[in-house]
């Protein structure tokens, strides 16, 4: 058994387990290597990662499990391994009782090495429904994936984040259409957020060139970055993740009053955020 999920109700003697049908499996999707675990009736246990960006941890299931606080992270040697009964510590993450548990470096990167290392993991905490309850994850067959996890992450062809972070739509002068080009880009955009539910804000900021009134300016920025925050929800970007602002001409990339500094300045742009970093703070 690869990985289990083992959850001890207030009055039960004996945990119940459930078992697991597959094993760890590495594929792209949308620019990310993921290398995963399906896990009869709890769901999907996977590592995230991408180019130049952190590893991710994430604890997919169908139901809740813990209740809000700590869950803990153990390294724990398994009867075959030489350091039996050995059992340490990894780390701890904080845990909102409703949500997947998502686990940041570099605890990750903890938990993936010790699996390498042939040591098992145990995720335990307060279940939600009183009691304790844990998921233990195993390192039968990962090695061999784990090498063709790397080979993903070093793969020049794959399109990692770093090619939807930013995105930037352009506009002719007093215009808020956007191009087929524009559009196409925008639903790459929504694929790689519903395929990565580490990106949590998607922020929507409008501008203008330096031509005509202040007020004028304001309303056409704010009018640009409504109508790329409702194409991306068309394609399916939640309504709750888009933060929507505009700016007018406040926020210049090109301090000239030539016709290609003002073209420059006339923009939308898109940046995406992850919870692991990024401040609020005007996309440029």
């Amino acid at each position: 058994m690869l990985i289990s999920l083992l959850a001890a109700p207030p009055a039960a003697a004996q945990p119940f387990v459930h078992d697991v049908g597959s094993s760890w499996s590495v594929r792209q999707a949308e620019g990310l290597c993921l290398l995963e675990q399906g896990v009869r009736d709890f769901g999907v246990i996977r590592f995230v990662g991408a180019p130049r960006a952190p590893l991710r941890l994430e604890l997919l299931g169908h139901r809740e499990v813990f209740a809000d606080g700590a869950v803990g992270l153990y390294r724990v040697a398994p009867p075959w391994h030489p350091a039996h009964p050995a059992t340490a510590e990894l780390g701890t993450t904080e845990q909102r009782a409703g949500s997947a548990v998502l686990i940041a470096d570099p605890l990750a990167t903890r938990v993936l090495m010790a699996l390498y290392e042939g040591y098992e993991t145990r995720v335990e905490h307060a279940a939600w429904y009183g009691g304790d309850a844990a998921i233990r994850i195993g390192n039968e067959h990962l090695r061999g994936q784990y090498e063709a996890f790397a080979r993903c992450l070093e793969d020049v062809t794959a399109r990692g984040w770093s090619m939807y972070e930013r995105t930037r739509i352009e506009y002719p002068s007093d215009k808020t259409e956007l191009s087929e080009a524009d559009r196409t880009r925008l639903r790459q955009v929504a694929e790689y957020v519903l395929a990565d539910p580490a990106v949590t804000r998607v922020f929507v900021d409008g501008h203008t060139d330096d031509v005509g009134p202040d007020y004028a300016n304001l309303a056409l920025s704010k009018r640009r970055a409504e109508q790329v925050a409702a194409f991306l929800e068309s394609s399916g970007v939640p309504a709750k993740r888009l933060v929507v602002r505009y700016h007018g001409s406040k926020y210049p990339v090109a301090a000239g009053d030539t016709d290609a500094d003002r073209a420059e300045n006339r923009r939308t742009t898109v940046r995406l955020e992850r919870d692991w970093g990024g401040g609020d703070v005007a996309s440029r």
